[in-house]
Formats: C-alpha cells, structure tokens, sequence
C-alpha cells in the first residue's frame, strides 16, 4: 500500500511540474521509509541468481521449453548487468564521463554540475555503482538535473582530480 502512495504520489508531482529533487523532498518530509527503496535495489540484485535457481529447479521438474525460457531469461539479465554497471569513470576538461563495456558512455557535462560530495543519508538519482562499498560512494550533484550516485575505486584520488579539473574548467570559463 505504501509502494502504491509513493508511486501515486512521486506521479502526480511530475505531473505538476516538480523537480526530481523537490519530489524527493516532498516524499521524504512525508515520512516514507527509505528501506522500501533499499529493498527494491536488493530485489534487482538478486533477479539473476533467483532466476538460475528457478531454472535448475524448472530442469529437475518439468519440460524442455521451461528450462529453455528460464534459462534464456537468466542469461539476458546476466548480460544486461555486464553491460549496465559502469567500468570507469574518467574525469574530462570539462565533463565527466562514466565508461561502460562496449561503446556506451554516460557525460555528465560541468555547466550541470555543482560538485562531487559524500552521498546524503538518502539520495534518489542515477546510480552507477561499481561496487556496493558505501565507504566509496560519491554524489554528483547536479543543479535542475538528478544526482548520479558513483563508487570509484580511489575515492579520495578522485575527489582530488574533480576538484582540479573543476576549478580549471571555472577559470577557463571567466577569460
């Protein structure tokens, strides 16, 4: 019931021309349990083992055309997280791209950005982890956009790095 209000809720917001960030707000000053939400990332991870499971257990019972689909289903989810979860983040002249296998890429260009910090106890954005490490987490705050959430793997390297590129992409700006 609360997933339904939450959903109704976030919805009818947008449909009001809200921001992420004030949707996000407005739920949280709601009183909605953030565990919900951490749940459902839980869920998402544990769809490919679930669905091996499911197969081995469609093979030991039923017929072929079961195991192949359950099968068939746990391999493409397999293949799209390789292909989903990020294998670099390189930081630009003026952007920041976050590298995924074969050609995909996601820039985040400066002018969006107003800097890279510790994630807040709860942030609802894009999340690029490439680990589940909290320890490693940054957000990449961004103003009338979502945040996107990263794990690199030299937090403090990169934070470093960040604020160089940063600064210089700012001077560049005011000549």
């Amino acid at each position: 019931e609360i997933e339904k209000d939450i959903l109704h809720t976030a919805v009818s917001l947008k449909q009001q021309g809200k921001s992420f960030a004030d949707i996000q707000n407005i739920l949280l000053s709601k009183g909605y349990p953030v565990d919900i939400i951490q749940k459902g990332l839980k869920l998402i991870f544990m769809l490919p083992p679930a669905l091996i499971f499911i197969s081995v257990f469609i093979i030991s019972k039923f017929d072929a055309a079961g195991i192949y689909v359950a099968a068939g289903a746990a391999v493409v989810m397999a293949i799209l997280y390789v292909f989903i979860l990020p294998i670099k983040y390189c930081i630009l002249n003026n952007k920041i791209r976050i590298e995924f296998r074969g050609p995909l890429a996601f820039n985040i260009p400066f002018e969006t950005v107003t800097g890279v910090r510790d994630p807040r106890w709860f942030t609802a954005g894009i999340n690029l982890p490439t680990n589940m490490s909290q320890s490693s987490a940054l957000e990449i705050a961004r103003k009338g956009r979502v945040s996107v959430n990263i794990t690199p793997a030299d937090k403090q390297a990169f934070v470093s790095n960040f604020d160089k590129a940063f600064q210089d992409w700012k001077k560049g700006k005011d000549i």
